[in-house]
């Protein structure tokens, strides 16, 4: 039996298995359109954050550097003081408005000024002749008298202040002290102007604590006689609670150091000095038992060559050894005309300016997601509604294409309704393929009835063949039939 299918049977079988396009259109079309969406939508997305990055980058500069000037003015308001107070009180010997002659007028006198600059912890003056000392020291809220005698064995009593700055009860006495020995004063004898004294430490009746004294020469009208020195003492415990006050509601630090390293003050809760009872040693920030002080001291030896090097505003990034956070810092010089040479470090989470940019990050990735779903199934709702129409057109044609379909023009009725393009197009078509239908089944009919004639016309040309044309087969049929009658009858 021969299997082999004809090339028109070969070529409606390849039809059938083949996909429809409009079929595969379906999905890829929404994909395609979507393709310039995505790219688009992923641009923007870089760009976004890219942007966001660099915002930040500036914003963290920016805050930096409104930060770095606000503690710049907050300790040239500090330390002006000091150096103000003895600009006055030199500018009121010189005009004989304190007598030095009348010396112990001076502690009335500086007790007035400690009352009303409540920044400074003590005033005080050594006389170059005798070494006579007149001062006022602060212990919190209480203030003493310091009187130096240079005779008869040069004792210094301090003594307790009532509320009218009047002298009130012994507390202590010290013998052999001589201002002119002291490190404040040959300090400005050394400098012959005013300037500060180096940080060193002193213990008060409740505490160790830094201290920095400015200190001027004070000079015969007209003269270089010296008749003396001023010195105002400053507690750096002041500038670090400024500090605290400063990180008190942010997750910032702040330290300054001194161009060797060593602590100044700080915001954090760390120990600014070793006091063993025989010393009073300042921590140097490498070694300090804050070990995020100690991180970006360390971050700043290694990555800017030490403090010392540093001449202009710096910055570093580094990881906290503990926490592994990432952490920017941001050192800046301090100066002032008297002669301070500080660093100010400022130290914040990277993540404090980053946040804002990883929540963009966040919310564009979300955005684009929505953005790209939401438009993908519109793209499928659109492209259905497109394509559906369609696809009926293509299933029409089949069953116009297949004989053993029958055509179902009711099924494109809906389609042909539309008002659009591709109803006007369902409308020809339906049209058409009524026309084909009625052709093809009238052409069938046609074919039927040749072919009845077609197969009479060959059994009437077999007859003649046989009977050479003389024997009519009807009347032979007629014949044989009357023949089995016959024979049927006799057997019974």
């Amino acid at each position: 039996m021969n299997t082999e299918l004809s090339p028109k049977e070969t070529e409606v079988n390849s039809r059938k298995d083949h996909v429809p396009i409009w079929a595969s259109l379906k999905f890829t079309v929404p994909f395609i359109l979507l393709a310039p969406l995505i790219t688009c939508v992923t641009l923007l997305g870089t760009i976004a954050i890219f942007s966001g990055y660099k915002t930040a980058e500036k914003f963290e500069a920016q805050s930096m550097k409104t930060l770095n000037e606000q503690i710049k003015e907050r300790l040239n308001n500090y330390l002006d003081k000091p150096h103000y107070i003895n600009k006055i009180n030199n500018d009121a010997i010189q005009q004989n408005q304190l007598n030095l002659k009348k010396i112990n007028t001076l502690g009335k006198h500086f007790w007035l000024q400690a009352k009303v600059f409540k920044n400074v912890n003590g005033i005080q003056f050594g006389t170059e002749k005798n070494g006579l000392v007149r001062s006022i020291v602060r212990e919190g809220e209480k203030l003493t008298f310091n009187v130096g005698y240079a005779v008869p064995k040069r004792e210094n009593v301090i003594i307790e202040a009532d509320s009218k700055g009047s002298r009130g009860r012994i507390i202590d006495r010290k013998e052999n002290y001589d201002p002119r020995k002291r490190p404040w004063y040959k300090t400005a004898l050394e400098a012959k102007k005013e300037t500060w004294t180096k940080i060193f430490a002193k213990r008060t009746a409740s505490e160790a604590q830094l201290r920095l004294s400015a200190v001027k020469p004070v000079y015969e009208k007209g003269s270089e006689k010296l008749l003396g020195v001023l010195a105002v003492d400053f507690f750096l415990t002041q500038i670090s609670d400024f500090l605290k006050e400063l990180s008190e509601d942010h997750s910032r630090e702040i330290f300054i150091v001194d161009r060797s390293g060593r602590m100044i003050a700080s915001s954090t809760h760390m120990s600014l000095f070793k006091d063993t009872g025989d010393a009073i040693d300042r921590v140097e920030a490498a070694k300090s038992n804050d070990t995020l002080v100690e991180d970006t001291a360390r971050a700043i030896t290694q990555q800017l060559n030490g403090f010392n090097q540093i001449k202009q505003v710096k910055s570093i990034k580094y990881n906290n050894s503990v926490s592994n956070e990432a952490y920017v810092a941001k050192i800046a010089p301090f100066n002032d005309k008297y002669g301070l040479d500080w660093l100010v470090v400022i130290m914040v989470p990277e993540k404090e300016f980053m946040q804002g940019v990883k929540n963009t990050m966040n919310t564009t990735i979300l955005l684009g997601i929505g953005t790209l779903l939401f438009s993908l199934l519109l793209g499928i709702f659109v492209t259905t509604w497109l394509i559906k129409p369609i696809l009926r057109l293509n299933n029409a044609a089949k069953q116009i294409e297949d004989d053993n379909i029958p055509f179902e023009p009711e099924k494109i009725e809906n389609v042909s309704k539309r008002l659009d393009e591709i109803g006007q197009l369902a409308g020809m078509f339906k049209e058409m393929a009524e026309q084909i239908y009625m052709r093809e089944r009238n052409l069938k009919d046609r074919v039927t009835q040749l072919r009845k004639e077609t197969d009479k016309a060959k059994k009437a040309a077999l007859a003649t063949q046989i009977t050479g044309g003389s024997i009519d087969i009807q009347e032979l049929l007629t014949r044989s039939q009357d023949i089995r009658n016959r024979i049927s009858s006799k057997k019974y």
